[in-house]
């Protein structure tokens, strides 16, 4: 079978009410321009956003007791950290409020540019995990929140890239 192509040429080219064209273009390398998530903690360090992950605190739970649940997610949550973030050693998990369990579980792996105690590594890494309700702030001041007072010498561990 034999498939033939034709050129179209001199079409209209659709245009945009402002009177740019609605064609396809290429991006240029100058203007793809990554925004990278910087937080300062207490501590002095300077730590990057490498990688987060939201959602419901109950996903996979469908029955059981309101207690029940909660022991069960507040024990799986190391494991759960561990599968969303495959290598990663450090984890802190910030301590649950007492009460009804919160809806929504947050992750965020956390790289410094510094090693902790190896002055072989390249850098320090760490998933900071904690369970809240708070969904309608922004995801930098979300962060930011719970993570400025993290000791990240004593929970970071060294790594290499």
């Amino acid at each position: 079978m034999r498939y033939k192509s034709r050129l179209i040429r001199n079409r209209a080219r659709p245009q945009l009410p402002n009177g740019t064209s609605a064609e396809p273009r290429r991006i240029t390398k100058p203007e793809v321009r990554g925004r990278r998530m910087e937080f300062r903690l207490d501590c002095g360090r300077t730590v990057y956003v490498e990688e987060c992950h939201i959602s419901l605190s109950t996903l996979g739970y469908f029955a059981g007791s309101g207690d029940a649940i909660r022991a069960e997610v507040i024990r799986r949550l190391p494991d759960r950290a561990f599968e969303q973030f495959p290598g990663r050693d450090g984890l802190l998990v910030k301590p649950v409020p007492e009460g009804e369990l919160p809806a929504y579980t947050f992750m965020v792996s956390l790289v410094c540019r510094e090693p902790v105690s190896d002055p072989h590594s390249d850098l320090s890494t760490l998933t900071v995990c904690w369970l809240g309700d708070d969904i309608d702030s922004s995801l930098s001041q979300l962060i930011e929140h719970e993570i400025h007072a993290v000791e990240w010498d004593r929970c970071a561990v060294d790594g290499i890239f």
